[in-house]
């Protein structure tokens, strides 16, 4: 059974990967090759994760693996490369065959299972949902007039849900840290207030937002957990910086 379950996955991989081909060359049909994608995560899940009374809280893994192929598809839709979306499309697939297999490997198969390799790759897949997303509100205020107040606080409000959702993969308690997450959705509605005036590209708009977010949620999960080095945090500092000074000083100004 486990055996037809990986088999299953690989067969998912490649419908999800086909799906995502369908709506680059068929994008007036988006909403039909989308929903189909959503109920391919709807049927990797169940296939995954089996019997939900002994799973308690998986659907947090299901809203992540939905939330990632979200934000992929608005992220697609504004790319212009034809060879950039090729890659795109294979490396997300790619990306969601590696997290099914982690968990069929984290339920069901406990020694297969490296500890915190699923922690760690859902990190960096709300990483990138972050990037697509707020590449994606930046390009909505260009392109539909939106409000950059709704935007900031559309985003502010989603980046407190990001941060719950981070220290739920790492078994945190939320009461421990909710101060935490109020404070960094404060000061990522300042950020995004800046970044919607700011005229650069959307797409530098949204690295600079995740590189913030990947700071904060750095400094909260070392701050709480029972590894805090200064030395390390600020070494991840300089080198954000780094990046930050390069981004801006190569991005076109317009």
């Amino acid at each position: 059974m486990l055996l037809l379950r990986r088999l299953a996955i690989y067969f998912f991989s490649l419908a999800a990967l086909f799906c995502f081909y369908l709506i680059l060359i068929k994008s007036g049909d988006i909403f039909y090759w989308a929903l189909s994608l959503v109920v391919i995560l709807a049927l990797v899940h169940i296939l995954v994760v089996g019997s939900y009374k002994a799973k308690k809280g998986s659907l947090i893994f299901l809203s992540q693996s939905v939330f990632f192929v979200g934000t992929s598809v608005s992220f697609l839709i504004l790319l212009e490369n034809y060879n950039l979306k090729i890659f795109l499309i294979f490396s997300i697939a790619l990306a969601l065959f590696f997290y099914w297999l982690l968990l069929l490997n984290f339920f069901h198969w406990p020694n297969e299972y490296q500890p915190f390799s699923l922690a760690d790759f859902g990190h960096y897949l709300l990483l990138i949902s972050w990037f697509f997303l707020n590449t994606a509100v930046f390009a909505l205020i260009i392109f539909l007039n939106l409000s950059f107040w709704l935007a900031a606080l559309l985003l502010a409000f989603l980046f407190l849900i990001i941060q719950a959702w981070e220290f739920w993969l790492q078994k945190k308690s939320i009461q421990n840290v909710w101060r935490f997450l109020l404070t960094g959705s404060v000061i990522f509605l300042e950020l995004a207030m800046v970044l919607s005036v700011l005229p650069i590209s959307y797409f530098v708009k949204g690295f600079l937002a995740v590189l913030s977010a990947y700071l904060w949620l750095e400094l909260i999960s070392l701050e709480k957990g029972q590894n805090w080095s200064q030395k390390v945090f600020f070494k991840k500092v300089i080198f954000s910086l780094f990046m930050i000074i390069i981004v801006l000083s190569t991005s076109r100004w317009f």
